[in-house]
């Protein structure tokens, strides 16, 4: 078993100042506001300007990919967080060179400036895509991916992110610090986009959903769980190179589906259509994709950062939906 590495705390002498890259989306929005409650001193990068609750500074740099120096904003910082991508989900019919731009290169370029800049922690929030689409079936059981399976990304995005933690793994490979690569499945929790808000207005509007007889396992994290991980990582001191694979509830289709339904006070309508059928309707073009995503299973396991980082999950399924669906009650149409 790995040693627990040795910790700092958030707002302490050396874990006080943090740049946190994409900070105004999703998971940095998170972020910056875990981090400012713990007592650190929160810089914020985005692309234009905007407010960011908790962050202290804001710097709206433009285009990432256009920067030719990061380290103006890297002075007296302690650690950073590396948040800025092209998700799969964000950019329709992006180019690999695309995604090659900004998740590989910008990584790279930011990474070089820290170490040059003397940060020496670095943490990189990459995917579980890295790992591949869908998790295996051995023995008749659904395997767990983890940071020790080999790489098996399907497409442009999660190939992106493998060369990237390839190329700040070589950078990091000499530097006397902490490297920690994490790579979360599906992240949900209020303001979500994609597609997960798009499953909840089907539940919502009481259509009938094909999953009943599933016995799929699906891997998801909340967003201030993961906000959670990713301020234990900043606070590692050891040095190393860690990848950690981490989800904070295993669900199947049916029971993701009746969890929304009771946050949204409705019923759940689950119809049991044979697998050969629900075969069929994934090759439907524009529907199949989503509903493959649904219907095959993603598991990750999250043992090894539950032991050396000793976190876990900050709230209870049923309440993290509970409280997803109200948001989205709220949202305007």
């Amino acid at each position: 078993m790995t040693a627990r590495p040795e910790f700092d705390a958030p707002g302490s002498a050396r874990f006080k100042r943090v740049l946190v890259s994409g900070a105004n989306g999703f998971v940095g929005r998170a972020l910056c506001r875990a981090l400012a409650a713990q007592g650190v001193e929160v810089t914020a990068l985005v692309r234009t300007a905007c407010e960011i609750a908790g962050a202290r500074h804001v710097h709206a740099v433009g285009d990432f990919t256009r920067v030719k120096d990061w380290r103006p904003w890297l002075a007296n910082i302690d650690a950073v967080a590396h948040l800025a991508a092209v998700t799969h989900d964000g950019t329709r019919g992006a180019s690999s060179a695309h995604f090659h731009a900004l998740n590989v290169d910008v990584s790279h370029a930011l990474a070089t400036a820290a170490v040059d800049s003397g940060i020496r922690r670095f943490v990189y929030l990459s995917s579980i895509k890295v790992n591949g689409e869908a998790s295996p079936r051995v023995g008749g059981v659904i395997h767990a991916f983890s940071g020790a399976d080999t790489p098996a990304p399907e497409d442009d995005y999660g190939r992106s992110k493998l060369a990237a933690e390839q190329r700040l793994r070589a950078l990091w490979a000499g530097v006397d610090g902490a490297l920690t690569v994490l790579r979360p499945p599906l992240v949900y929790g209020p303001g979500q986009k994609g597609n997960l808000p798009r499953l909840m207005a089907l539940v919502a509007r009481g259509v009938p959903l094909p999953f009943g007889a599933l016995e799929n396992r699906r891997s998801l994290i909340h967003v201030d769980s993961l906000a959670s991980a990713i301020v234990r990582a900043l606070g590692i001191r050891s040095a190393g190179l860690r990848c950690y694979t981490l989800a904070d509830v295993d669900v199947s289709s049916a029971e993701l589906v009746r969890a929304m339904a009771h946050g949204l006070g409705v019923e759940a309508r689950l119809v049991a259509v044979p697998g050969m059928v629900l075969e069929g309707l994934c090759g439907v073009p524009v529907v199949g994709p989503r509903l493959r995503r649904l219907c095959g299973s993603l598991l990750v396991d999250a043992r090894v950062i539950e032991n050396e980082l000793e976190w876990s999950a900050l709230l209870p399924f049923e309440q993290a939906m509970a409280d997803t669906c109200a948001a989205w009650r709220r949202a305007p149409a």
